[in-house]
């Protein structure tokens, strides 16, 4: 965890302890299980609005002072150490400049000669290709965040298998902050996360989250 400097935490779970949080990890806890009793978008503003924070943190790594923010009024237990490693995050950042992603660049610019240039999000929709669209993120992503990634702003979203619940938050920030299609995010996701596999009724959440504009839940009701 201090080796992959990871100031902030979202734990998508009930019965997983927030192991890190007496480190100085930030916590927002999201406390759910992986059955369709439980709906997963009313905790989608929250998770948005931590994500944005991590994601903007420029202070330092965190000292030994734990902070820690709830989602809910269940007590959460036991956590399962990460097993990402360095490999895996810097396979999150693919090569922009790859000859397939430049072809389609240049494809793009041929196209659209004399107008005015396209920007990323209608490049996106140009595409069916996954990999492209992957790399198209990519490059919105560090268009976003181009300072903060240079700096210690890491997040782990994790729940207790990695397959349901964190990757539909994950999905969720993606669809919301660069207004994705959810086929699409989903298809991007797949691409880093093969056993990715959100539960029916959260995947129907994800795409009644698209049909509403992006709109968060608490929105919606006003």
């Amino acid at each position: 965890m201090k080796y992959l400097k990871i100031t902030h935490i979202i734990n998508v779970t009930q019965h997983v302890h927030n192991k890190f949080e007496n480190d100085g990890r930030k916590y927002l806890n999201i406390s759910i299980d992986d059955t369709e009793k439980y709906s997963i978008k009313k905790y989608f503003k929250m998770a948005y609005d931590f994500i944005e924070e991590a994601l903007n943190f420029t202070d330092s790594y965190p000292s030994e002072e734990g902070m820690s923010t709830s989602a809910s009024n269940e007590n959460l237990n036991n956590c399962n150490e990460s097993n990402m490693n360095k490999k895996d995050l810097d396979g999150l950042y693919d090569d922009l400049n790859s000859a397939e992603f430049s072809s389609f660049s240049k494809t793009i610019e041929e196209t659209n000669s004399g107008s005015i240039p396209l920007d990323l999000k209608e490049q996106f929709a140009l595409t069916d290709d996954v990999n492209i669209k992957n790399k198209i993120i990519q490059k919105m992503f560090r268009n976003a965040f181009s300072k903060n990634l240079e700096n210690n702003s890491k997040i782990l979203i994790h729940c207790s298998m990695g397959m349901s619940r964190s990757p539909t938050i994950a999905m969720m920030y993606l669809m919301k902050k660069f207004e994705i299609p959810f086929r699409d995010t989903f298809d991007v996701i797949k691409l880093h996360r093969q056993k990715c596999q959100p539960i029916d009724s959260f995947l129907c959440e994800l795409e009644n989250f698209e049909t509403n504009g992006f709109r968060f839940h608490d929105d919606l009701s006003n």
